[in-house]
């Protein structure tokens, strides 16, 4: 069996586990997870459409402090969000709501 095989077996059987409530992790484990799983890189672009939101729209977002300020990533001259941050952020700003997530 090939280690692609391998791995989607594994992840298969562990999203059961969430799933049902049998994976013996808590709470704030499953949180943590779940953000290592989804700390994914966007440009503005990309953070936008993700928001369903025009670019202006999310400079708007950032200047009333409802939505992080971009950072810079090493080898990358363009402002970086992360997709988990956004979430966080978005979601106790009550800047946006689950709909609004692609």
């Amino acid at each position: 069996m090939d280690l692609h095989k391998i791995i989607a077996k594994f992840l298969r059987e562990s999203a059961d586990n969430i799933e049902n409530n049998t994976c013996g992790l808590t709470n704030d484990e499953l949180l943590d997870l779940a953000t290592s799983i989804i700390h994914i890189e966007m440009n503005k672009t990309e953070a936008s459409e993700y928001l369903n939101m025009s670019t202006r729209s999310f400079d708007r977002h950032i200047e009333k402090g409802e939505l992080p300020q971009g950072v810079h990533v090493r080898g990358n001259k363009n402002l970086t969000w992360f997709k988990d941050e956004l979430i966080n952020y978005a979601f106790n700003n009550n800047t946006c709501t689950s709909s609004n997530f692609t």
